[in-house]
């Protein structure tokens, strides 16, 4: 269900590991409302679709669809924007440079409260997750080898 908005995206905006044109911004950036449009067929899904249509919000209002401030931005929201952009820097199955855990951790505490809800941030940090490898980095601390990928590529 995740990734359903992504059917209206060409591959080549999705598998670039190039940085995106405007035009493959714009197209990417529309993926929320696709998959929310999707859901709407499906009543019982009617929960669920703030969190897919808005996980791409930021608590600095610079986040999209709508630009949201984070006190409207349900908390559901704001957690599966972090869990979301952790497990794309970490995935192995995109083109773009995979992250370790540490590393994609350091990205998440680099933009905490910026792109990323702190506290979330911070319960993601302590969350006992098998991903947790994350040696964890004290809190907010960043790795000792440069990122493969600036968090900005990972947040399209």
């Amino acid at each position: 269900m995740h990734a359903i908005g992504k059917i209206g995206v060409p591959d080549s905006a999705l598998q670039t590991p190039e940085p995106l044109t405007e035009s493959e911004q714009v197209q990417i950036r529309q993926h929320p409302l696709l998959r929310a449009r999707v859901l709407r067929s499906a009543p019982f899904l009617a929960p669920q679709i703030p969190i897919v249509e808005l996980h791409h919000e930021r608590p600095d209002g610079q986040g999209y669809p709508y630009g949201l401030q984070p006190d409207v931005t349900p908390l559901g929201v704001r957690i599966v924007h972090v869990a979301d952009t952790y497990d794309t820097m970490t995935s192995t199955g995109t083109k773009r440079a995979h992250h370790s855990d540490a590393s994609a951790m350091a990205e998440l505490w680099r933009y905490a409260g910026s792109a990323f809800d702190a506290d979330v941030v911070e319960a993601f940090a302590r969350s006992p997750r098998p991903l947790a490898r994350a040696e964890a980095a004290g809190p907010r601390t960043a790795s000792a080898s440069p990122d493969p990928e600036p968090l900005e590529a990972a947040l399209v």
